[in-house]
């Protein structure tokens, strides 16, 4: 394809008749533009629906800076999100599109035109205003000082500080075990949510799979567990994002569905550990407040906790330990945050809590959190600013260990990890 604009799909593309692309399949194209104007090349996908995995290994379009597949890997995409476009650094563009022997989707319709280099800013030094078309870059000073110095405010948007309105619902929990003591086995011993009344809790979906809960933090953030989506930093479009559910199997009045548009995951944390289990999520486009979707305040750095202060746990995990069924609504249960020597008894957790981690539950492990609930929030409500807090993250779970007796659920601490909340809000 020679030009300044044009589009192709892949085979068989009629995603209103679902059908689907083939099977073992290779097919590329090649894009050239004039290199007169030292213009670049656009990518943008219309529709994509391919199969999801992490690295994208089964079935994957791919995005070369020049001629062929030898020259510089531009993006790797799977999964069936939007992709962010994507840019050349010259006039040619190289695009695969490979497909393995099982399952099939329904395809992509891509478009590319020719248009001037982005416009890109320093990390960390400066802040830009508008888009990467026509927008500029003012110094990273100027960002969150009050001033408005981009045309849209956009530098003084998602700043590192809570929102005048946070972790205030409009439709209040109910926060009192029912009187006849009947309560479910959702979130281990909980019971079910007045609906909407924890707006900042979202869920997190992986090839519309419901993977793992989030919590709202601002209009583009939500804080969840890194283990949740670290094979997965490299490409976002693989999940989504989904605020103000309640009935996890249908479209609730208030409910959004966002684009992921970049993940962070904290620099310390490793697979397979409970340590430093954090992750932020920035969704594409500001999501939309209303009575089922708000965020939740955060606590200032290294807040620390009195012994059995009481927190809520909420989230469609696992409905009991006999099984892995996810709830069909959002539970919630209470639980106590127990201090770190408690925790770190050699009968509970030996001293493998270090400081980034929390405890919290029952003695008798009657309320607890389990598989599917990770990621989710452990809130707290301050009296005297009649708020809600989020004191942790819901970190691993499985049914071995959920609701044991003696060995309280294991929470990341975000309030020792405030300073690096801040900076990745501050700088993205």
């Amino acid at each position: 394809m020679i030009g300044y604009e044009g589009g192709f799909t892949s085979m068989n593309f009629n995603p209103e008749l679902q059908t689907r692309y083939d099977h073992n399949a290779y097919c590329y194209w090649v894009i050239e533009t004039s290199s007169a104007t030292d213009q670049v090349i656009e990518l943008d996908f219309l529709y994509h629906s391919i199969e999801g995995s992490v690295n994208c290994v089964y079935d994957s379009v791919s995005m070369y800076d020049g001629g062929d597949a030898t020259e510089a890997l531009l993006r790797r995409t799977c999964g069936h999100s939007i992709p962010n476009p994507t840019h050349s650094t010259g006039k040619l563009m190289f695009i695969e599109f490979v497909t393995d022997s099982s399952v099939a989707y329904f395809g992509f319709e891509a478009s590319w035109f020719t248009r001037n280099r982005p416009v890109e800013c320093g990390t960390g030094i400066e802040f830009r205003c508008g888009d990467d078309i026509s927008g500029y870059c003012i110094p990273i000073s100027q960002r969150c000082d009050g001033v408005n110095d981009c045309p849209q405010s956009e530098d003084e948007l998602d700043c590192p500080a809570n929102s005048e309105g946070c972790g205030q619902p409009e439709i209040a929990p109910n926060t009192t075990i029912a009187a006849n003591g009947d309560v479910s086995v959702n979130v281990i011993g909980g019971w079910e949510a007045v609906a909407h009344s924890w707006p900042w809790q979202a869920t997190l979906q992986r090839s519309f799979q419901h993977a793992c809960g989030g919590v709202i933090i601002s209009n583009s953030w939500i804080a969840t567990a890194a283990s949740c989506v670290s094979l997965d930093r490299l490409n976002p479009n693989v999940f989504d994002v989904i605020t103000g559910n309640h009935v996890y199997t249908q479209v609730d009045p208030y409910e959004a569905v966002y684009d992921l548009d970049q993940i962070f995951v904290h620099p310390s944390f490793g697979n397979f550990k409970e340590d430093y289990n954090l992750a932020l999520i920035k969704t594409r486009g500001m999501m939309t407040y209303n009575a089922g979707t708000k965020d939740i305040c955060l606590f200032a750095s290294g807040t620390n906790f009195p012994d059995n202060s009481e927190a809520w746990i909420t989230g469609w995990g696992t409905t009991n330990l006999g099984n892995d069924n996810e709830a069909p609504v959002l539970m919630q249960g209470n639980v106590d945050i127990f201090s770190k020597s408690y925790c770190n008894d050699p009968a509970r957790y030996n001293g493998e809590l270090h400081n980034s981690l929390m405890c919290a539950g029952h003695e008798d492990g009657s309320i607890d959190a389990c598989n599917g609930d990770e990621g989710g929030p452990l809130s707290v409500f301050v009296d005297a600013q009649a708020k809600w807090y989020l004191a942790g993250i819901t970190s691993l779970r499985d049914t071995t260990t959920c609701a044991t007796v003696g060995l309280p659920g294991v929470y990341m601490d975000i309030s020792t990890e405030i300073e690096w909340v801040n900076d990745i809000l501050f700088n993205n």
